[in-house]
């Protein structure tokens, strides 16, 4: 009876963990939060729709310094807002790197201010990915 207690405790155990290591994937990726106008309008809103089967990283890359700035689930759109201390430039790069095979692509320079909108378009295997800014 012991062993048997034992055993089912340890199962719980291991679900736990397994459950634990699995949920943190999911803390950088912005889906399903709304941006209020007024911090679209303090900052440059980053839209990111990728086609790929990839997750992607994305960071922003100014002056040699790189900024994590979130993650996008394949197949799968958000809308990050970036750090508002980088704007007005015009010499902003974003780059994207895939999570599983290790491929990467920088878009830029892109030239944007505070309430811009960059709209970034990632490809399959990110060759052919677009960047574009937007008043």
């Amino acid at each position: 009876m012991c062993r048997s207690r034992n055993r089912g405790a340890l199962s719980l155990l291991l679900a736990a963990v397994v459950c634990a290591g699995c949920g943190g994937y999911h803390e950088a990726s912005a889906g399903g939060e709304v941006i209020a106008a007024s911090d679209a309008a303090a900052t440059v809103v980053l839209r990111v729709k990728n086609l790929g089967i990839d997750a992607v990283a994305l960071n922003t890359v100014l002056d040699s310094k790189s900024l994590f700035v979130g993650s996008v689930p394949p197949q799968d759109t958000a809308s990050l807002l970036l750090e508002p201390t980088l704007f007005p430039t015009a010499r902003l790069f974003i780059s994207a790197s895939t999570q599983a095979g290790g491929r990467r692509v920088i878009l830029g320079p892109l030239d944007a201010t505070k309430g811009d909108k960059i709209e970034l378009t990632l490809e399959e295997g990110l060759i052919g990915s677009q960047a574009r800014v937007r008043r």
